[in-house]
């Protein structure tokens, strides 16, 4: 649980903020990570190609260079 986003994925860009966040903040949602509340917000996620591991990996590096929505520790 306390695994470190940076430990897990050595090869994902991120910002940052994100470095440090580990699995039990995620899993709380308290680690800032973007959310998308309603088909709006995900109607701004850009498309990702490819099969869908590939689709996976470029969602999480694509939302792990976006900024943080809240501080780190504080549930979103």
């Amino acid at each position: 649980w306390e695994t470190e986003l940076q430990a897990l994925f050595p090869d994902t860009p991120m910002l940052p903020q994100y470095r440090t966040v580990t699995v039990e903040q995620v899993l709380h949602h308290r680690a800032g990570i973007v959310s998308l509340p309603d088909l709006a917000a995900l109607a701004q996620v850009p498309a990702f190609t490819g099969d869908p591991l590939q689709q996976r990996a470029a969602f999480a590096a694509w939302a792990l260079q976006q900024p943080p929505e809240t501080n780190v520790g504080v549930f979103n």
